[in-house]
């Protein structure tokens, strides 16, 4: 009976972590961690889920932590773009989205930095992570 509950006990110890270890894409929150919002899952863009994360402080080096941590993975790095928002409302206000594109198992995966600010008051920022995976792949917070 000693050796059927020893048995069970690592089964349940080892389940959760090899689960976790085979998820494709790994959790934004392995480098951000509570430093960030919980990850909020949506399924609006069809045969993709995406999860963003909004962080509690400004802080970039997320980024440039999940894009090494990607690459660690095995996911290719096919391109960086960083792209400037024109506000035709209130020219004041800019914004940038960096998307990092991956390949991995013939499927693109999607990793963007969204940030907002106005020219007068670079305190106040608007700034998000999201992470665009694939049906076709599991990611780690599922």
């Amino acid at each position: 009976m000693k050796k059927f509950l020893m048995l069970m006990l690592a089964v349940f110890l080892i389940v959760p972590i090899v689960k976790a270890q085979a998820a494709d894409i790994p959790n934004f929150k392995r480098v951000a961690g509570d430093s960030v919002t919980d990850g909020k899952r949506s399924n609006k863009t069809k045969g993709y889920h995406v999860y963003t994360y909004v962080p509690l402080e400004y802080n970039t080096s997320f980024a440039e932590q999940y894009v090494a941590l990607l690459q660690k993975r095995g996911l290719t790095l096919i391109e960086h773009k960083e792209t400037e928002l024109k506000n035709e409302i209130d020219f004041w206000i800019v914004s940038y989205i960096d998307e990092w594109l991956f390949n991995y198992k013939n499927h693109q995966v999607i990793f963007s930095l969204f940030r907002r600010h106005g020219y007068e008051n670079l305190t106040k920022v608007d700034m998000y992570f999201s992470v665009k995976v694939p049906d076709a792949l599991t990611y780690e917070e599922d």
